[in-house]
């Protein structure tokens, strides 16, 4: 597997956002029935834990959108509908996770600084 080091002229995000789904690749038929009970608990604890942390990584980007006006300069009505078309997620959804990304990046910057560990 490459690492984001190794995709020379990729940014850094691209490049992760790449490797995440190399990295999954592999195991998406990989069969679960043979993990032991020890395993199978560490590794939904450990998917728990990639979740948030791309999580996070999707609160900025929607973010980075907004700040933009990313959605509106390719024809959507607003970055809630762009989000929504983008993701394909419903309106509330998509108006959750906009609403996220301005709080975490103005008035909510401690909430938004504990987001990437996952706390």
């Amino acid at each position: 597997m490459s690492t984001v080091a190794e995709l020379p002229g990729c940014h850094p995000v691209t490049a992760a956002v790449s490797l995440l789904h190399e990295a999954l690749d592999p195991v998406t038929d990989a069969p679960t029935w043979s993990l032991s009970d020890g395993a199978v608990a560490e590794a939904v604890s450990g998917c728990a834990a990639a979740i948030a942390r791309a999580q996070e990584l999707l609160v900025r980007l929607v973010g980075a959108a907004d700040s933009r006006g990313l959605g509106t300069s390719v024809g959507a009505a607003s970055t809630d509908g762009w989000v929504r078309a983008a993701l394909n997620v419903t309106c509330q959804e998509a108006r959750q996770l906009v609403t996220v990304a301005r709080a975490t990046s103005t008035q909510l910057t401690a909430t938004g600084a504990a987001l990437p560990p996952g706390r």
